[in-house]
């Protein structure tokens, strides 16, 4: 129990002894002291006095400063015991999970058999693939027809149903749903086989009840093809493959229940495919999934892959289940979120709407809510449209085939017309002669970009505009400025103007409609003599720029504003402008002469006003006319600030792919139009200048029916009543004090430009029409001026406004010249909830028609879903509307919603209405409220269904949910000729597992072919760190025979008596169990100081609990339901978890720990300790958050709480300490910290799979050991291999005399992912070198699995490899017998290897330094990254990487004599070979064994494999 060190104190003398108290009670008594600090996110458990009342926020707050902490297995007798005793004193409590010294993963016996019976956990996948057996890769210590699952079973777990009459009854029970139940896991064809073989024998009705199920549950499935094809998979090459998503579409649609279906074919399909393949389609049903999936497939939401269409959604929002790895209780959360969020809204709608058809009205807005902000304008957007034709179809089309649609930006500010005089442009691509050899044709630009060139053209098509206040450091024009110059550099076609304004002259001019309003400088005034300290302006600065420009080049202007401005913080006077000028035309090779000279001339230029020379004052008012700021830049005219250059790159990618678009569809031409500027600053959308409204992050939205009390009578209806029903409805409100002048005369004007806005929607049909009223608001005390306003209201009509208008202007007449109070200034207008409050100068039509623009789209949406629910003509249907737009605006606002991207619903009813056969779409409905909507948009025969549908049955029948899944088969299987699910598969999430099979959840096969060899790739969340815990079999070669099945079988086979007699196992199962590991922390780390990633700093976590300790003796006590103590004395304490490196890739890095709280730190006596610092802060797109402050604060730690098993991503901010600002992390050798006596240990690495290859790397580890001169230590990769492999290697490596540390790395999502196991060894073998090993370790060498050493490694070890990062052995051509298999000799790679050797990745020593120093690890990731697109490439990927990288990486070739193997050296080259590699060998497929029997043995070897086998043997014997 954690509380405050006075309580601390008192609990560790009641631990002691010290005191003795009857009951938990005594622990809490009144005047302890201050209680521990909570977290953020701790949840209090109040205390049972609490329970049962209300608590106030401020006693929420008493409470919490009183909270008692409790650690523990929730699970645990003693945990229950305290927490119940908290609970019944009234103490309020936090529980956290603490994983105790009794439930570590130690809790093993000798054997590494698990002995603690921890919580079976949920949430995962299993995966059983089918090998490749082309190259024999079993262990013939045990038979090769044995394993089989993570729980397979054999043929008969159910039973044999053809035994005598005396189970009839018991026979006859089993119905269509119980057999349904009974082959959820798969269908076994034997049971099958024995129910067929029952049936003529006698009565038995169970028989046709299992007829019944297949015609229920698989229709069209031949019962007869299942149980006799032996569960034959198609060929690659078999055309029958060809439609078999369709085949499981029209299976699934015929189905009862066509859930259960799609999981039962997409989970086995290697046992389904062959009677799958022999469905016969129909016509008619071909032709309309065509028609459906055309029409409302390929949503740009869902993902689109060769895996075909996914997306699952939990009301709108998007559920990554088709990442390489997914988080059941992530989902689990957001369902809760969802169900939380549509309770309060129900809550908040329900007080908000009125009326007969309130429920269905709330149920409206709910749904609208639901789609979230995105999806929702664009859907606004898109029902705005229309239902007319579209032209651009075709268009779009083009344009998506080429990869260039991009969503149009919100809007434009017309920042092009009015710039002459005013802004400096300073360049013009297509008038500047340095850009004479671009190619002046769109067309030829469209070329040259698809065959790998860049988009480089003589069109002005980007033009971008800065306004510049040079002397604005917070501005972010620097670094705007930077990234232009660099895409200019690189070739984009930008033009670039600078409207050059300081914020002072802005102030001063606006309102100002001449140049009066900018006050000349004093420097014009003064004489070379005295001008140097003179204060410089921007309007000098201008000036200067201009002047360089005139006499060097426009070319120069953009390289000179950006060094010029970089150096204008040491810039005060005019003097100081000269050394700036000065270094800045060094740094551009320019020849400095006369400088001050230069600077006093552009000084003293001035211009006619009325030339079209850009002019200081021309600048200001063109910027105070288009109400923009400093800092503010123009792509085309969208908007954004300067201090965000990313989103800068974004919006002008984005652009240019507009532009590309458009001059693919013809809308550009290399002749039309003559200004792309002005034509895209033309039409919808575009505004003639910036606009609060505009610029607004979060719009204020007020809801409407809220304090209107003092409304006058009413609502007025602005536009004719027939319109009403037609368009969308806005409400106006306007609030202001109806008492004053200010009040009354933007009244009227409010008034009058709702009028205009009426006419004008009238008088032209193609405006955007919407029906207006008003709704007036007083702010002041009633008075009898309010009064006859309000009597005015009788009619609620258009005419009645127009009177009321002139009532108003009458009194503002009578009213001028009057003594009155001070002016009250208050007015908001509203439409539909957002609020406008106009400056002091008042509210303007252009204000009016802005605001409702803005509104339009989403009035229009919320006003036709709820017109079936409200009547017509009524009045009050306009504040219904507003007021759910209103709500509807406020929550799109706010925090909640923003964080969550959502999509549109899917439209169910519009696809029930053409697929009426129920084909496609299947819609579970719910009443009405019951909670969030759950989409699922998929192939029937995908990876992603393999995990969603288990998932979408237990969210239907247990959640109870409503549900709606549309299939969206593909029509051919044409991405590649083999099965498109080529493995079997299981989701561990039964809510009911606890009382079906065998009380645990667990996944079970059955049902599984005898003819397959399998293996186990588990599929969990990406915070898990999961090891096999108990296994009898190899995992890699399972596999059942009706001659032997299972781990008694396999045990008998291998002799061992202990494990077949274990009363733990079942006949004819393979049972496999893993634990969890531990939990990993994963995140990014950003370096302030140098703009990027401190690629190799080492981070560590640190017990938050341990370290609040001062000694190592930690006492366990466990508390007794008596209230006795049990106390027992252990120096063990929280280790310390293991270290982490971070990568220049993005920062990544992640750490491995227990549940608990920990620190985040630096690691001590690092280098990067010294050199860096943690600094309290958040950073996005390379800025950082401080909390307001402007400085940020280093911290020594960072604290990270792992409560549950959703772990977010962890930012991590650095910065280089005061003194060490050129300090570089990874520099030279000496610079690295290694432990004492390195030089004399050889490390070596390897890793391995299976039992074979786990037996080869101990015959392997042995050799190393016996033929190495020094120590040698092995660092081996843990992921796969078994636990009894870990426990006796450590035990073996005892005995030989050499070290051993596994080492693990979780593959990050954000790399592309492998789905076969050997290609994901491979990727470990080679990817994550850098971040694998500690910072100390100086070099490695990989040595694999199936390879015996003859060669003494710490020669290699002290082997040069002259600057290269790693040295491998060339590949071996010198046996004549496989010339024609050799790869590397044809084709690609001689053409790309220019006459570097090709090399074999069996053996390559690594320089960690320099590998680390030179960015390799990144740099093959990169490479990989892009390569592994195409499935095609990378045949080979450990191997094929580094052999391709040779131009940019280069490879020490070692000499030869350092690996020999049989397929490729000649039998002369081998008596000098150092190490005998059993590669495969092309020309006859001989079992590794076999191989390694005849290959390693003769005069050769000192011992042969046999005896080293041997040898391995016996100490394997010792340890067990």
């Amino acid at each position: 129990v954690e509380g405050t060190e006075t309580l601390s104190v008192s609990v560790d003398d009641f631990l002691h002894g010290k005191q003795q108290p009857t009951n938990t009670g005594m622990l809490f008594q009144e005047g302890l002291g201050a209680w521990a600090t909570l977290l953020p996110d701790d949840q209090v458990l109040f205390g049972e006095s609490q329970n049962d009342k209300e608590v106030s926020m401020d006693d929420q707050i008493e409470i919490k400063s009183k909270t008692a902490i409790l650690y523990g297995n929730f699970d645990d007798p003693s945990f229950i015991t305290l927490y119940q005793g908290l609970q019944a004193n009234g103490i309020p409590v936090v529980v956290r999970y603490m994983c105790l010294d009794t439930a570590t993963k130690d809790s093993h016996d000798e054997k590494g058999t698990d002995v603690n019976n921890g919580t079976v956990l949920q949430g995962y996948g299993v995966r059983l693939d089918i090998r490749n057996v082309e190259y024999k890769s079993f262990d013939d210590k045990g038979s090769p027809n044995m394993g089989h699952d993570y729980i397979l079973d054999g043929e008969n777990d159910l039973g044999d149903i053809s035994q005598s009459s005396a189970n009839n009854d018991e026979a006859k029970s089993i119905t269509a749903e119980q057999w349904k139940d009974r082959f959820t896991n798969g269908i076994d064809p034997a049971i099958v086989y024995n129910a067929q073989k029952s049936k003529s024998l006698r009565s038995f009705s169970s028989w046709e009840q299992l007829e019944l199920f297949f015609d229920q549950y698989l229709p069209q499935i031949s019962m007869k093809q299942l149980i006799t094809s032996e569960q034959e998979i198609p060929s690659k090459d078999s055309e029958d493959i060809a439609k078999l998503s369709l085949q499981a579409s029209m299976v699934i649609a015929q189905s009862k229940d066509p859930l259960w279906t799609m999981q039962q074919l997409s989970q086995n399909l290697p046992s389904y495919a062959h009677a799958l393949s022999q469905v016969a389609l129909t016509p008619n049903f071909e032709n309309k999934v065509d028609e459906l999936v055309s029409k409302h497939g390929n949503r740009p939401d869902a993902e689109s892959s060769k895996d075909g269409e996914f997306g699952f959604f939990v009301n709108g929002r998007r559920i990554l289940m088709e990442r390489p790895s997914f988080n059941l209780f992530e989902l689990i959360h957001i369902i809760r979120e969802e169900s939380t969020l549509l309770s309060v809204l129900r809550e908040d709608l329900g007080r908000i709407l009125s009326g007969d058809n309130k429920n269905e009205m709330v149920e409206v807005v709910a749904e609208i809510l639901a789609m979230g902000k995105d999806a929702f304008e664009q859907v606004s957007k898109d029902e705005q449209i229309g239902n007319g034709s579209n032209e651009s179809d075709g268009v779009d089309a083009m344009s998506e085939m080429m990869g260039l649609t991009v969503e149009e930006p919100k809007f434009r500010v017309d920042v092009g017309s009015g710039y002459r005089g005013a802004v400096v442009y300073l360049n013009d691509i297509e008038k500047d002669p340095e850009y004479q050899s671009w190619p002046s044709s769109m067309q030829q630009a469209l070329m040259n970009m698809q065959f790998g060139g860049g988009f480089s053209v003589r069109r002005n098509v980007l033009t971008v505009l800065i306004v510049v206040d040079p002397f604005d450091r917070q501005g972010g024009t620097l670094d705007a400025l930077g990234l232009l110059l660099q895409l200019i550099q690189n070739r984009t076609p930008l033009r670039v103007g600078i409207a050059f304004a300081s914020k002072k002259d802005i102030d001063s001019c606006r309102g100002h409609t001449d140049a009066d309003c900018i006050q000349t400088s004093v420097c014009n005034s003064k004489d070379g003599d005295t001008i140097g300290s003179c204060e410089v302006t921007t309007e000098i600065i201008m000036k200067v720029l201009q002047y360089m420009m005139s006499m060097y080049g426009k070319s120069i202007g953009l390289p000179y504003l950006y060094l010029l401005v970089s150096e204008l913080d040491k810039v005060t006077t005019v003097n100081d402008l000269v050394k700036g000028h000065t270094e800045a035309f060094m740094k551009m090779g320019i020849p400095v002469e006369d400088a001050k000279s230069s600077i006093i001339s552009a000084i003293k230029t001035e211009h006619n006003p009325k030339s079209k020379v850009e002019t200081y004052s021309k600048s200001v008012q063109f910027v105070v006319k288009k109400k923009i700021q400093p800092g503010m830049v123009f792509v085309n005219g969208i908007p954004m600030t300067a201090t965000n250059p990313q989103q800068l790159q974004e919006v002008i990618g984005e652009e240019t792919q507009r532009l590309l678009g458009m001059a693919l569809t013809g809308k550009i031409t290399d002749t039309s139009p003559r200004s792309i500027y002005a034509m895209l600053l033309k039409g919808d959308g575009v505004h003639k200048s910036m606009h609060p409204l505009l610029v607004e992050d979060a719009p204020i939205y007020k809801l409407t029916y809220e304090n209107t009390k003092k409304a006058l009578k009413g609502i007025i209806e602005v536009t004719e009543r027939e319109s009403s029903s037609k368009y969308p409805k806005i409400l106006f409100e306007v609030r202001t004090d109806l008492a004053s002048v200010f009040g009354l005369t933007n009244l009227a004007s409010a008034i009058n430009s709702l009028l205009i806005i009426s006419s004008k929607m009238s008088n032209d049909a193609t405006s955007g029409r919407s029906s207006i009223a008003l709704r007036i608001v007083n702010l002041d005390e009633d008075s009898s001026q309010i009064r006859r306003l309000t009597d005015a209201i009788q009619k609620s009509n258009p005419a009645e406004l127009s009177e009321l208008l002139e009532m108003i202007e009458s009194d503002l007449n009578s009213m001028k010249g009057a003594e009155s109070e001070p002016v009250d200034t208050r007015f908001e207008i509203i439409a539909n909830g957002r609020t406008f409050i106009p400056p002091s100068t008042g509210i303007q039509i252009e204000d009016v028609e802005l605001l409702m623009s803005l509104e339009r789209d989403s009035a229009h949406i919320i006003t036709e879903r709820l017109a079936p629910y409200l009547t017509q003509g009524d009045i009050n249907s306009f504040a219904i509307v507003a007021a759910s737009a209103a709500y509807i605006g406020n929550k799109f606002s706010s925090a909640t919603f923003k964080s969550t991207e959502r999509s549109e619903p899917f439209n169910g009813d519009e696809v029930m209405l053409e697929d009426d056969s129920g084909l496609l779409y299947f819609d579970w409905k719910r009443e009405e409220g019951d909670g969030p909507v759950i989409t699922a948009i998929l192939d029937p025969l995908s990876y992603s269904c393999q995990r969603a549908a288990p998932l979408l049955r237990i969210i239907r029948d247990h959640l109870k949910l409503p549900v709606k899944v549309f299939l969206q088969p593909r029509s051919r299987l044409t991405e590649d000729s083999s099965l498109p699910l080529t493995s079997f598969y299981r989701f561990v999430a039964d809510p009911l597992s606890n009382i079906t099979f065998m009380n645990t959840p667990s996944a079970h096969f059955q049902g599984l072919p005898s003819n397959q060899v399998l293996t186990i790739r588990m599929d969990v969340p990406e915070e898990w760190d999961i090891q096999q815990s108990s296994v009898v079999q190899d995992t890699d070669n399972l596999q059942c025979t009706a001659q032997s099945c299972g781990d008694i079988d396999f045990a008998a086979s291998v002799k061992d008596d202990e494990i077949a007699t274990n009363g733990r196992l079942l006949e004819n199962y393979t049972t496999v169990e893993y634990g969890l590991d531990s939990l990993l922390f994963f995140g990014q780390c950003y370096d302030f100081s140098d703009q990027s990633p401190p690629n190799g700093l080492q981070l560590t976590l640190s017990d938050a609990i341990a370290s609040i300790t001062e000694n190592d003796i930690v006492e366990q006590a466990e508390v007794l339901p008596d209230g006795s103590i049990k106390q027992k004395l252990s120096t063990s304490k929280r280790p310390q978890t293991a270290g982490t490196l971070v990568m220049k890739t993005v920062g990544y890095w992640q750490l491995r720990s227990k549940p608990g709280v920990w620190h985040l730190q630096i690691a001590d006596g690092t280098r990067g300790a010294t050199i860096y610092e943690l600094v309290d802060g958040d950073f996005s797109q390379n800025s950082i958050r401080t909390g307001g402050s402007t400085t940020m604060t280093p911290s020594t730690s960072q604290t990270l709480v792992m409560k549950d098993f959703v772990s977010p991503l962890v930012l991590v901010p650095v910065q280089k300490k005061h003194g060490f600002e050129d300090s570089q992390l990874l520099v030279t050798d000496n610079d690295f910290e290694t432990d004492d006596g390195d030089d004399d240990i050889v490390h070596v690495f390897s890793l391995a799979t299976g039992h074979l290859y786990e037996r080869f790397l101990k015959i392997m580890m042995l050799s190393v050991t016996k033929r190495t001169s020094t120590k040698v230590k092995f660092w081996l990769f843990e992921n796969f291999l078994s636990p009894t492999f870990k426990a006796s290697a450590f035990a073996m490596a005892k005995l030989i005399g050499c070290e051993l540390e596994f080492v693990t790395y979780k593959w990050p999502e954000w790399l592309r992912a492998q789905s076969e196991k050997q290609r994901i060894i491979w990727g470990y073998k080679i990817l994550f070198l850098d971040v694998l090993f500690p910072l100390g370790l100086k070099k490695i060498i990989y040595v694999d699995a199936d390879q015996v050493v003859r060669g003494d490694l710490k020669e290699l070890w002290d082997l040069d490899l002259a600057g290269a990062p790693y040295g491998y052995t060339p590949m071996c051509n010198s046996r004549e017998e496989t010339e024609g298999f050799r790869f590397w000799n044809d084709g690609f790679w001689p053409n790309h290897l220019r006459g570097k050797p090709y090399h074999i990745s069996a053996l390559y020593v690594v320089d960690l330094q320099r590998f680390r120093r030179d960015l390799v690890g990144d740099k093959l990731r990169s490479a990989y990254q892009q390569l592994s697109a195409d499935p095609n490439n990378l045949s080979n990927l450990d191997q094929d990487l580094p052999n391709y990288l040779q131009h940019q990486i280069p490879i020490k070739s070692l000499p030869q004599d350092w690996l020999w193997c049989e397929s490729w050296c000649s039998e002369e080259s081998k008596s000098t070979a150092k190490t005998i590699d059993l590669c495969n060998n092309p020309l006859h497929k001989e079992a590794k064994v076999s191989m390694a029997k005849r290959i390693i043995s003769g005069d050769l070897f000192e011992e042969s494999w046999i005896d080293l086998d041997a040898e391995v043997d016996f100490y394997d014997k010792e340890y067990f």
